[in-house]
């Protein structure tokens, strides 16, 4: 059972225990563990489903103290916006593997990354993202469809973030295309945003073209970039959240 959980069901992001799968075989048994905010805790008719999927790989070590001091400007930002009622956020981090660091959740309940942001091992980006589309207990397909069925409005963004190409998912038997397809349906909805944010040049353009995401952000990954790029995403989400935006037209 899929369902929005009742109240007293949900784990607040400090209880959440992180959900790390290391085999895409092990997938649908250690992300049914999951949970996401349930109806009692959804206080408006209306809802942004905010899915972050931030790379934790070996690359970007040398940035770790950046990535967590960003995770948690954007965090603030959302948190001070007229939006910060209205989002639940999902968390996921991927290198070889991916962990979950919690379901969607109110912004007061999202997991910090600080101490937990390990980079490490290669890029399995394609892997992580068709997990977090797709899993029936953890994806955000299930989740919104959920919701839409008990009458609540939803507009879902999903960013990636990632500072170099995936090398690793061919050996999970996972390729782009069938990101690109699921991708491709969701957006006749009119109500999903899909962007990839590189931290990183040269590799972007093509990534999110086989993937179907319509929108990119390109940004150095020196210290102060990463910042800036997280504040942007930050802003376009408010601003997704607040008005009718197309799916071509995130980081207008």
């Amino acid at each position: 059972n899929n369902s929005p959980q009742k109240k007293g069901e949900k784990m607040t992001g400090s209880q959440n225990s992180v959900v790390v799968v290391n085999n895409l075989n092990e997938a649908p048994a250690a992300l049914a563990a999951v949970t996401h905010a349930g109806l009692d805790d959804i206080q408006n008719d209306e809802v942004t489903l905010v899915l972050r999927i931030i790379d934790e790989t070996g690359s970007m070590q040398p940035y770790a103290n950046e990535v967590e001091l960003a995770d948690r400007e954007m965090i603030t930002a959302l948190k001070n916006s007229k939006a910060a009622d209205e989002i639940l956020m999902s968390t996921w981090l991927f290198n070889t593997s991916f962990k979950v660091l919690h379901g969607f959740v109110p912004l007061d309940d999202v997991t910090p990354l600080a101490g937990i942001y390990r980079p490490d091992n290669q890029t399995a980006l394609y892997s992580a993202v068709y997990a977090a589309l797709t899993d029936v207990n953890a994806g955000v397909v299930s989740y919104a469809e959920n919701l839409r069925g008990s009458g609540i409005r939803v507009k879902v963004v999903v960013v990636a973030f990632s500072d170099g190409e995936d090398n690793y998912s061919h050996r999970q038997k996972v390729d782009p295309s069938m990101i690109k397809t699921v991708v491709a349906d969701l957006l006749k909805q009119e109500n999903y945003l899909f962007s990839l944010v590189a931290f990183g040049t040269g590799f972007a353009k093509t990534a999110a073209a086989d993937m179907g995401f319509p929108n990119i952000l390109e940004s150095n990954s020196q210290p102060g970039d990463i910042r800036r790029a997280m504040g942007t995403v930050s802003k376009s989400i408010v601003r997704a959240s607040q008005t009718t935006v197309g799916s071509n037209n995130f980081f207008a």
